[in-house]
């Protein structure tokens, strides 16, 4: 059997309120480290094994679309589309000038992706109103865009 396609998947991290507040952004990035290493594990498993156990695949949306709807979870979503060849894509009438996400529906998103240089990354970040202030005037991201 061949086959072609592509794979989606989706790693996630768990925190309660009062976790938060002790973590650092290193913290973060180690704990979905771990999530996306645990993700690939199981897809690479069941690809191999040509397992028919797609609930390995399909729980995590499930779950993360209760979240979605949960009024009291607050979720952060971030995903990169860096090196994807956006800026190669040619239907005739030449290679797009620019590459952006979509207008989203949603608050809390943060996509990555490629300048067209291709020496820089965009952030395309989706918030409340109410939060662009205060994200704004982080030091963090003052120190980042200044």
């Amino acid at each position: 059997m061949e086959s072609f396609g592509n794979l989606y998947g989706l790693a996630t991290v768990n925190l309660e309120a009062g976790e938060a507040k002790d973590k650092g952004y290193g913290d973060y990035v180690a704990m979905l480290s771990d999530s996306v290493k645990e993700a690939v594990e199981d897809y690479k498993y069941m690809l191999l094994h040509q397992e028919d156990d797609h609930r390995k695949v399909i729980d995590p949306f499930l779950e993360a679309n209760e979240k979605v709807t949960d009024p009291e979870v607050n979720l952060f979503m971030h995903t990169s589309w860096s090196r994807f060849p956006y800026y190669d894509a040619d239907f005739g009438w030449g290679t797009p000038i620019w590459a952006s996400a979509a207008s989203l529906p949603l608050k809390n998103v943060c996509i990555l992706l490629d300048t067209k240089d291709r020496k820089g990354i965009e952030a395309w970040v989706y918030l409340e109103e109410t939060d662009v202030p205060l994200f704004e005037q982080h030091p963090d991201i003052l120190a980042l865009t200044t």
